[in-house]
């Protein structure tokens, strides 16, 4: 059982943590109270050790380190703890700062084209975070010394606390690279006869795109500068629209036109 089990707190808990599960448990383990002595001796000892810092950094190394009471087998350790983690870990890690925190931060496409504005609450505490417009999935926000504690010197320098990005997929707009793709559904012969169609951009915005005659089925239209921001430039990618004929159901008096016109062009096979 080690001296974490005993006063039952984590491994990570602060000076104040030890100090409130030790308190609590002397008051109902003392032996002018009717406890157990030799429990009470056992907390004693291990609030002595978890509530200095230097005490609770050997303790900690030793647990890491099963060589430890090796003699020529293991280290040797002169009571110079600082030194010994310099030789054999790479630092006192009292003196580390702590590690950095990640966060996963899940927002829509539209929100990552044109930028927002998010609060998130992270572990007690609240952070406003500014996402630029044209973030792609994975960028980071960094909050320097916002991460996490160092679990042996509570005093040291926090890690970072970063926000990852992650864009949600959305129905309608795919992004590959800076452009930004859609598919548009219309009937064949306005692919034939050429048309111009409304398509709705990612910020609400329309606009009006002509399709040539005498398009074919899966013809891609680019529009250029209307795709995703390239990060820290004035540059967008481009729209790019593929048409899908559709073949809408139709009456017999327009079959029957049809028919007569596909006499009419059965030279051009």
């Amino acid at each position: 059982m080690t001296y974490y089990d005993i006063l039952g707190v984590e491994e990570s808990a602060s000076k104040d943590q030890v100090k409130k599960a030790y308190r609590s448990l002397s008051k109902q383990h003392h032996p002018d109270m009717g406890g157990d002595e030799s429990k009470f001796k056992e907390i004693s000892e291990a609030y002595e050790h978890l509530s200095d810092d230097v005490k609770r950094a050997k303790y900690d190394a030793s647990r890491m380190n099963p060589f430890g009471n090796m003699g020529g087998h293991g280290f040797h350790f002169d009571g110079n703890f600082a030194d010994m983690f310099n030789q054999h870990f790479g630092g006192d890690p009292r003196q580390q700062r702590g590690q950095n925190h990640t966060v996963i931060a899940n927002i829509s496409f539209k929100d990552a084209y044109l930028g927002t504005n998010k609060k998130f609450r992270i572990n007690g505490e609240f952070f406003d975070v500014d996402i630029p417009e044209g973030v792609t999935n994975g960028h980071k926000i960094r909050f320097p010394g916002k991460g996490n504690h160092n679990p042996y010197n509570s005093s040291a320098q926090r890690g970072d606390l970063i926000i990852q990005i992650q864009i949600q997929h959305d129905p309608i707009f795919i992004l590959q690279g800076h452009d930004i793709w859609i598919e548009y559904n219309l009937p064949w012969w306005n692919l034939v006869t050429g048309c111009k169609i409304d398509v709705e951009l990612p910020d609400g915005s329309m606009i009006k795109v002509p399709v040539n005659k005498n398009s074919g089925h899966h013809k891609t239209l680019r529009i250029k500068d209307k795709g995703w921001k390239i990060y820290n430039t004035n540059q967008r990618g481009s729209f790019m629209i593929r048409l899908n004929a559709t073949f809408p159901e139709l009456d017999d008096s327009t079959i029957d036109t049809i028919t007569e016109l596909k006499k009419d062009l059965s030279g051009l096979e």
